[in-house]
Order: C-alpha cells, then structure tokens, then sequence
C-alpha cells in the first residue's frame, strides 16, 4: 500500500506516517502541495491513499487533477475546511490521533470497492424468473430469522423451558430422561489451549455446567494445532499469547483449513483489548475475553459463537442453489436480485460470505463474486467478505481490481497470511518477483509452516530465472502456462526432485481445475520419466478426478500398465 501526503505541516505529517506505518504500508511520502509535487507522484498505484492539506494555497487545483479512484483524505484547519465546503468527503481536522486517522482511513479505502455494473433484463421469461427468484429470496432470509430467534431461545432457556420449546417443534412429548442441553446445545467435544493449569481447571468447571460432555487440553499452539487435526471438536478455547505457535497463526491455520472452518472459538487474552481485536469484525464464530474470566462470560461467549456458527453452516445449502440459479440466468439484471429495504442482518450477510467461500472451493468464481457482492449490498461491510470478494476477481482475471480490494482489507487489519499470501500470488502473476517475496517473507514471519508462503518463494525464484535464462515464455496472461513451463524444463532436464517440489509448489496458484489437470498429467510424466510408475499413477488420478473425468490422455495412461513407461520411446509431449 502506498500513501502520498501533500502538505507542508511535518507535525501533521508525522501523526499520519505513524498510523499507516501501524497499518503496514510500506511507502509513505511527503510531497510539495502543488502541480509539480503531484506530478512527481507518476504512477499512483493501486489502492493508494492521499492526504491532501487544505491549508496549502494550491489544495482547490490539486483535487481536480487527482485519479478519481484513488481515495482522498483532507486535512486541515477548521477554518481551511470550511472554505473548502464541497472539496473535502473525507476529513481530518488538525490535530488529530492516530486513531481518528485509521477511522477515516477505512471508510475511505472503502471507497474504491466497486460492485459489477448492472445489466438489462433481456426478454419477459427473464423477467418472470427474476420477479420470481426474488420472492424466493425473501422467503429463505425470513426463514433464517425465524431461525435465529428460535436458537437464540434454546440457548438460554432453562431445563423445563428447553422441554416445552422442544415439544412445541417436535410436535410430541419428550422422554423425562431426554438429554436436552446436548440436543440444543452443540459442545460434545472442546479443545483448550492455554498454558495455564488455573485457567484449564476453570474452563473444564465451566463446560461441565454447560454439559459439554468431553474437554481435551492442548499446552502450545502446535500441541493444539496436532490435536485439531485429528479429532473432531465442537468448539476451541484458545489462548492468545502462546508459545511455539502463536494464536495468530494457529487461529490463520484454522480459517484456512475448509474443515475447521466454521470452528467456534473463544479467544482468552490478558493483553488485548475488544477495541483493538480486529478478529471480532471479521469472523461471527469468535469472541473475546479478557483474563481472568467469568463463568457468565464464559457462558456468553460460547452461546453466541456457538450458535452464529451453527446458524451460518445451516442455510449455505439452500443459498447455494438460490446463487446457481442466478448464474443460470443469460442477460437478467443478475447484481440487481438482493432484497431491498431490509435491515442490516450480520448472520444473513455472513451466509452469503460464505456462500462465495464455498463457490471459491468449487472453482465457480461468477457466482462467488455475486455472493460477495450480494452481501455488500446488504451492508456488509467485514474485511473478510472484501478478501473474499478480491480473490473472486483475481481467479475470474480482474487483477487491478483484486489487488485493490485485497490491499483495502491488508491496509485495515494487516498480518493476515490469508490476505498476504494473496498478495504474494497477483504480485507473481504480474512477474514482480521481488513484491512477491516480500509478502510471502511476511507471511512466513508470522507463521513459519505455511506451506503457501513457503511455495510462494520457491515459484518466484523459478520464475524469476527463467526470465533471465532469455528462454521464450508464454504470453502474460498466461500463467498458468508459464508455471507449466518451467516444471516441463526441470523434469526433461532430469532433475526430477526439482520438478516435484516445483509442480507441488506451482499448484497452489492455479486455480482452474482444467490447468490444474494439466499440471498433475505432466507431474505423472515426470514420475514415468523418472521410472516412479506408483507416483506416476497417483498423478494421473489426479488430473483425471482435476479434470471431472474428461483428461481422456490421463485416463488413458490409468488404463494401459503405468509401469509400461519405461518401453515408450518418448516423454516428450506434456500439455500446455
């Protein structure tokens, strides 16, 4: 991220480079408020930010050659900015705080997020589907609701209250014997990681009257992480400030990981406060609380990310085949399908988020990006659905408007690997190597086994010398092609441990499952040219299941003998 400040005020200009240095921006320049200063910018950048000082006599002529995407924060007197009535959206009256900065700085930033242009409704069967797709969105956000209101009262009503509310839906007497809390409330199984012995014992008396019926206890955050991918549990009790892996990267771990990812999880931390723990606007499944803790705390915190976790898996069903139905539509205005006039409803919007997830997982990258866009225009306003809604437009090819929205969400809550990493990969696809280290480099500081970050690096150095090798390269909007390039020269080069550990590492950035098909079919190549026919099969499998079943070349080596490779008088014809 870049900030260009033009002022002449150091005092002013100091305050600001220390908030956006918090923020991680890496470039902030103090430049002459005037026509020369403003041409000695050049290139802007994208997802940039200025600082414009009203006082400087020039202010009025700057605004009007400024690049309208880029956002603009005035600073000022109070008597420059009431001159300056209808110059300044943005504004910061001097002096001002490091926090009144970064307050400004984010409804600014967002700004720049531009939803996908409406389109026209082609013929009238679209337009009765659209009239009609619309009531059925209506009816699935008034079940949620209704939903909503329905846990929210089993998770505080008593034992008795539990068995008429349970009766009234079942629609018939309950057994005395019945187990209700466990019926209602979803703990069979936590997982504490916390270091301390006191705050454990505290914890398991607490789950206890909550009937959690199994608590496991995990001293450091690898302990924890090794636990969590082995056993299934309900919900985590996590410790911030850990040893060996912090909570920061444990709790990046999970997120990632698409089986952990909707985990509730209690965050206990004796240094951090609410006000600055940027986690809680990112993710409804988490809470904070200050040590020591209450048991009604406790008992607070697990009731509501328990159930805005169970709320936010139970509907993505059902708004997933809503969204593809949507995407069915040929010209109908598909960005135009949302409710309006309804309130802001942070678990409805939260389920569309991730509803994009899910299509992100799927490779369906049009209907994630109107998932994300649909919850925008509902008011959601998190920096995860920003992140979410960036790599949609990076996966469809819209690489300025993905390293915009992924820098905002960076800028705002930075040292998130997810966002680091991301940026680390459209770095690598617009060939800026050394950009693209740099941002892996921050991700692996915070978490030294991630294996993205890490690939990231070893893909950026290949590429980087096969463009000083002079060797011809594919077109720039191929890159996927270009990462297949060079896993082809390393494995006919018969360096095949370097061409595993590259094709390994390039997959993590192609995302299309008929490229990613092609890059297991030419590993397998590489397996059989190294005489490796079990590792050659495996890679097949891959392409073939990569490819839904049509790489008819992959499915053919599976049918002839794999270990018959060592007979064919060339290898020489991987796919590009």
């Amino acid at each position: 991220m870049k900030a260009f400040v033009f002022s002449r005020d150091k005092l002013s200009f100091e305050v600001l480079e220390r908030a956006l240095r918090d923020d991680d921006f890496g470039d902030v320049k103090l430049l002459s408020p005037s026509l020369l200063g403003l041409e000695s910018v050049g290139d802007f950048g994208v997802a940039s930010v200025v600082f414009l000082d009203l006082d400087a006599s020039d202010a009025a002529s700057l605004t009007r050659d400024l690049p309208p995407q880029v956002p603009v924060i005035c600073i000022g007197s109070h008597e420059s900015i009431k001159l300056s009535a209808g110059i300044a959206k943005h504004i910061l009256r001097k002096p001002f705080s490091k926090v009144q900065v970064q307050k400004v700085m984010r409804a600014a930033l967002f700004e720049i997020v531009r939803l996908p242009q409406r389109e026209a409704i082609a013929n009238a069967d679209e337009s009765v589907a659209v009239n009609d797709l619309k009531r059925r969105w209506q009816q699935r956000l008034d079940a949620i609701s209704a939903r909503r209101s329905e846990l929210a009262l089993m998770l505080t009503a008593s034992t008795d209250q539990l068995r008429i509310l349970l009766q009234k839906s079942n629609g018939e007497s309950l057994d005395p014997a019945t187990r209700l809390p466990n019926v209602v409330f979803p703990m069979n199984h936590a997982l504490i990681v916390d270091s301390s012995e006191q705050n454990a014992r505290q914890l398991m008396h607490s789950f206890a009257a909550k009937c959690v019926m199994q608590a496991d206890v995990a001293e450091d955050g690898q302990m924890g992480w090794n636990l969590l991918t082995t056993g299934p549990y309900d919900v985590l009790v996590l410790r911030w400030e850990l040893a060996q892996l912090s909570g920061l990267a444990l709790y990046n771990r999970i997120r990632v990981t698409e089986r952990l990812r909707f985990m509730p999880v209690v965050i206990l931390s004796s240094k951090v406060q609410a006000q600055d723990f940027r986690l809680l606007d990112e993710d409804l499944a988490v809470s904070l609380l200050p040590l020591p803790i209450g048991d009604k705390a406790l008992s607070g915190a697990l009731s509501k990310v328990v159930s805005n976790a169970a709320l936010s898996r139970e509907f993505i069903n059902d708004l997933m085949v809503l969204v593809r139905e949507i995407q069915s539509l040929s010209s109908a205005n598909k960005y135009d399908l949302s409710p309006k006039g309804r309130d802001y409803d942070e678990l409805v919007t939260n389920a569309l988020k991730i509803v994009g997830d899910r299509f992100l997982d799927e490779a369906n990258f049009e209907a994630a990006e109107w998932s994300y866009s649909a919850a925008w225009r509902l008011g959601d306003r998190r920096l995860s659905l920003v992140t979410g809604y960036g790599k949609a437009c990076m996966f469809l090819g819209k690489v300025d408007e993905a390293m915009r929205l992924i820098s905002v969400a960076d800028a705002l809550a930075p040292r998130s690997v997810e966002r680091l990493c991301l940026l680390g990969e459209i770095e690598l696809g617009q060939r800026h190597y050394a950009e693209a280290r740099l941002q892996f480099g921050k991700a692996l500081a915070i978490d030294p086994e991630m294996k993205k970050a890490e690939a990231g690096i070893l893909v950026a150095d290949a590429l980087e010398k096969q463009e000083s090798s002079g060797e011809q390269k594919p077109p720039f909007d191929q890159f996927a092609s270009y990462l297949n390039l060079i896993g082809i020269n390393l494995s006919r080069a018969g360096q095949t441990d370097e061409a595993v550990t590259y094709y390994e590492s390039a997959m993590y950035f192609v995302h299309n499952p008929a490229q990613q098909a092609k890059l297991w079919f030419n590993l397998g190549i590489c397996h059989l040219r190294a005489r490796m026919p079990v590792e050659a099969k495996a890679a097949f499998e891959q392409a073939v299941k990569a490819s839904g079943g049509n790489m008819t070349k992959a499915a053919k080596y599976l049918a002839d003998s794999v270990d018959s490779g060592e007979k064919r008088p060339s290898l020489d014809f991987e796919l590009m």
